[in-house]
């Protein structure tokens, strides 16, 4: 019996749709066909399987792409990255944002996108845009929501990533397509991001406070923490300030405790912004919370 590919590999795959993997000693990986040949030398930390003519390329914690086809490479430069499938593949940049590219590394669909759920099959896929589920085609237009029909939705998505607007399940438009995300309502009250800036708006779409913030996120306790430039505050759901903006950090409120930082220490303060737990930390893990066992922490402190 002899064998159709001679011993030469330290470790290998099973064939999959014609290729298999092999691994050095130096765990490296490459990949060969069923002739024997090396087609990607084992050079790299990862080397995924063959879909649409694409292989996932890893080295140092970036991902990049070999196209078997033509035998060109788009470097390991991506955070993260999903196979190919229809011709374009989900990637995720340092900013932690994802978008799709093409086998030449064009860009076809914007870093916009917060997760890619699904691959393209056919001509859509499901994406992650701030707090929704969405379906887009192959130019980033969201052509409807992610959710299954018994799902009762109170609000859709329209228009494409970064040009998002608001329609009602009557088809009325309350917001038009013109802001970058949303986030999810709370007592009808819901943020919103334009052109970077973030506010607040009514379930009618009626502005609370406008586009005023650097960054803004969920209420807890009547409260949001709430960023303008580099200093931190706290909101209520009517746009005034519930805790003057004095501060470099701040996490939600719990317990009727939110952590912030001050002068690059963190320590804890009640909802009128008086001192309970002076800065004295380098670090908290965590908010207060309800112990469910006496091996549950309540806080994670890291003192200096």
């Amino acid at each position: 019996m002899h064998p159709v590919i001679k011993p030469q590999f330290d470790s290998t795959s099973n064939f999959y749709d014609g290729y298999a993997s092999i691994f050095t000693k130096q765990k490296k990986d490459g990949l060969i066909n069923e002739a024997g040949r090396i087609i990607i030398e084992p050079v790299y930390d990862f080397v995924g399987n063959a879909e649409n003519g694409m292989c996932l390329i890893l080295n140092n914690d970036k991902y990049g792409f070999y196209n078997l086809t033509t035998s060109e490479v788009i470097p390991p430069q991506f955070e993260d990255a999903e196979d190919f499938a229809e011709d374009l593949a989900g990637v995720q940049n340092q900013s932690g944002k994802w978008g799709f590219i093409d086998k030449q590394n064009h860009v076809v669909i914007p870093f916009l996108f917060d997760a890619v759920n699904k691959d393209f099959r056919g001509d859509t896929a499901e994406v992650t845009l701030g707090e929704d589920d969405v379906y887009i085609n192959k130019t980033g237009k969201i052509i409807g929501p992610a959710t299954s029909k018994s799902t009762v939705r109170k609000r859709e998505l329209i228009g494409t990533a970064g040009q998002l607007g608001i329609k009602k399940p009557s088809g009325e438009i309350v917001m038009p397509p013109i802001y970058d995300y949303f986030g999810y309502a709370q007592d009808s009250v819901f943020w919103f991001r334009l052109k970077g800036k973030y506010g607040l708006a009514d379930s009618n779409g009626k502005f609370i406070i406008g586009p005023d913030f650097d960054y803004l996120t969920y209420f807890s306790e009547g409260l949001a923490p709430a960023r303008i430039a580099e200093n931190w505050g706290f909101i209520r759901p009517n746009g005034t300030i519930g805790i003057s903006f004095t501060y470099q950090a701040a996490h939600n409120f719990s317990h009727g405790l939110a952590a912030v930082k001050h002068q690059r220490l963190w320590g804890f303060i009640d909802k009128k912004g008086r001192w309970k737990i002076k800065p004295r930390f380098e670090d908290t893990g965590d908010n207060f919370r309800d112990i469910r066992s006496k091996y549950d922490p309540v806080v994670h402190f890291e003192c200096p």
